[in-house]
This record gives C-alpha cells, sequence and structure tokens, in this order.
C-alpha cells in the first residue's frame, strides 16, 4: 500500500514556477540592487534557483531562527552579514504557516532600517495564519498537508527530494519514515 502522499509539483513544474516568479521580482527589481535574505535551512534551494533566475544586479545573504525558544519567542541564530540600512530586502522562505515566526523576524530586520522588505515564500499556507503578514511572491499555495521536498524536511529527511509532495497523514510518516522513500525517491524503502 502506497503511503499517504501526493506529488504537488514535479521537479521541471517547480523549474517552471520559480522561472515566472524570478521575472516577475526581476521586473520589480530592474533598476535596484536588491539583497535576497534567506531563511535557513529550508529556503536554500529555492533561493539558489530564484537568484539565478532573477536577472537583476543582487547580494545574497542568509539569517537562521530558532522559532520557539525556552521563552517562547523567536530566537536570531544568525544574522545577516550584508549592512540592510537603505536596502531592498527581499525575505526568502520556505514555508509561511502561522505567519508568527515571520512577523517576528520582519520586525528584527525593519530595526536595520531596509528601505523596504518585501517576502517570498515557496509554499504558503495562507488559511492557517494567526497573524496578518504579506507575502508579496509566492509559488505555491498549500492547505494542511505537511509538505515535504525541494529544501523543505521532516526531521532531517526529504529535503533532498526534487518534488513537492503532501503528506495528508503525518501519523503515518511519524510511524514509518522510511516508508515513503519509494513514493518519494522511487527507490525502495530502507531500513532504519
Amino acid at each position: 500500500m502506497a503511503p499517504p502522499c501526493d506529488l504537488v509539483a514535479s521537479r521541471e513544474q517547480i523549474s517552471e514556477r520559480v522561472a515566472l516568479l524570478a521575472g516577475e521580482i526581476g521586473r520589480a527589481y530592474r533598476d535596484l540592487n536588491p539583497v535576497f535574505v534567506g531563511v535557513l535551512p529550508g529556503s536554500i534551494l529555492f533561493l539558489a534557483d530564484l537568484v539565478r533566475a532573477v536577472g537583476v544586479p543582487a547580494d545574497v545573504d542568509f539569517v537562521s531562527l530558532r522559532p520557539y525558544s525556552v521563552e517562547g519567542r523567536v530566537a536570531l541564530t544568525l544574522d545577516s552579514a550584508i549592512p540592510l540600512a537603505g536596502r531592498d530586502v527581499i525575505l526568502v522562505h520556505d514555508v509561511v504557516d502561522t505567519g508568527l515566526t515571520l512577523r517576528t523576524l520582519q520586525r528584527m530586520i525593519a530595526l536595520q532600517r531596509p528601505a523596504s522588505i518585501e517576502n517570498c515564500t515557496f509554499v504558503d499556507k495562507e488559511h492557517r495564519r494567526i497573524v496578518d503578514v504579506p507575502i508579496r511572491y509566492r509559488a505555491y499555495t498549500a492547505g494542511d498537508e505537511l509538505v515535504l521536498g525541494y529544501g523543505i524536511g521532516w526531521r532531517g529527511r526529504f529535503a533532498n527530494a526534487a518534488g513537492l509532495w503532501g503528506v495528508t497523514d503525518v501519523g503515518a510518516l511519524v510511524d514509518d519514515p522510511a516508508a515513503f522513500d519509494a513514493e518519494i525517491y522511487g527507490s525502495k524503502p530502507r531500513t532504519q
């Protein structure tokens, strides 16, 4: 029996969608030199493909967050090395869900007084928002399913899958993650 997951977008479909999104961003920033700030670790593949296709001069940097610290607050574990004051910043995310982490990150970046801040996400789960955050650029929208692949992993697995997959039964994934290997990678399940 196949595990409860579905291919949302193939590698080819992702490439086409990212190219269209990059073209839109390139047109909006054609006379500017934006800074793409990738939120680690999930944005790496999306950011790499996006900036290569954007067609305008741009800088690239990263931030890393620990979404929920002991105190219940978002903590910045790696800050941008590029000064962002006066720059046009595009924050690049893998998945935007409740918006809580993104809102906090935007506030942290705003303290550096950039000229502008826009958000770009690979997957937007807008219906799950708790706080309103503006997403100017999005590649895909998703429902309640867990998404995997193209940089988005689960417990260290599946981030290197070429396509984007939706898992509808997380319990099955927790019980037997290796059972998903054949579906996602086209290979036999590996033993743990």
